[in-house]
């Protein structure tokens, strides 16, 4: 079976996102699925753009995400999250899509080229407050 993952982050990432869902890929991959994850990269993360592969799963970093609070920048990143997930949708022909959100434009561009590709697709609601959560442990295990 092949496996995309959106994420809305130049991946992979210190984050309770990509705890959760790099755990996922590596564990879908150890039996044999097929496990890709495209997520995001601006002009604060531009090294991380491109393409990687890290064990079993192929991490593709090729949507730009403009990081401002701004209706317009949010139509924009939607826009482009939608051109490039409906390319990758095409090229790459997952059986099931995982979108990860919050990440605004950019998952729900992902979910727009779902429905235009008619991939099946399953929506990963993270709570923002998990990074949060992680963060106050690890300042906690410090002191």
């Amino acid at each position: 079976m092949k496996i995309l993952f959106v994420l809305g982050f130049p991946n992979p990432f210190p984050g309770a996102g990509w705890t959760r869902i790099g755990f996922f890929a590596e564990d879908w991959s150890r039996k044999g699925h097929a496990v890709e994850v495209l997520g995001t990269f601006s002009y604060k993360a531009f090294h991380k753009r491109g393409v990687k592969r890290i064990g079993g799963i192929s991490i593709f970093n090729l949507i730009f995400n403009v990081g401002l609070t701004h209706p317009l920048i949010f139509i924009l990143n939607t826009l482009i999250s939608l051109a490039v997930s409906t390319l990758t949708l095409l090229l790459r022909k997952p059986n099931a899509t995982i979108v990860s959100v919050p990440t605004g434009g950019v998952g729900l561009g992902a979910l727009m080229a779902c429905r235009l590709t008619k991939t099946n697709y399953v929506v990963d609601y993270r709570e923002e407050w998990e990074d949060d959560a992680m963060n106050l442990d690890t300042a906690r295990v410090g002191s």
